[in-house]
């Protein structure tokens, strides 16, 4: 079993911009956000209209158990 304890982004972000991040779980093959509940399969060029923040997938991927379905993690 595997375990991701803690994810630590570092980041500069110069004012009035945001970063969104979008996640693969399988070698970059297909592409997904964090819609609160579940993982959800979208675009690379929706990443600006629901990529998750940095804050949210940091706080997702503490304490995440990894799946047997997630081959590679990217994000």
């Amino acid at each position: 079993m595997v375990k991701i304890n803690t994810l630590t982004i570092n980041h500069s972000m110069p004012e009035n911009t945001d970063i969104r991040i979008l996640v693969s779980f399988d070698n970059k093959q297909t592409w997904q956000y964090y819609n609160g509940t579940e993982f959800i399969i979208t675009s690379l060029d929706d990443i600006n209209t629901i990529g998750n923040t940095i804050s949210e997938i940091q706080s997702l991927f503490t304490d995440y158990q990894v799946k047997n379905t997630d081959t590679i993690f990217d994000i």
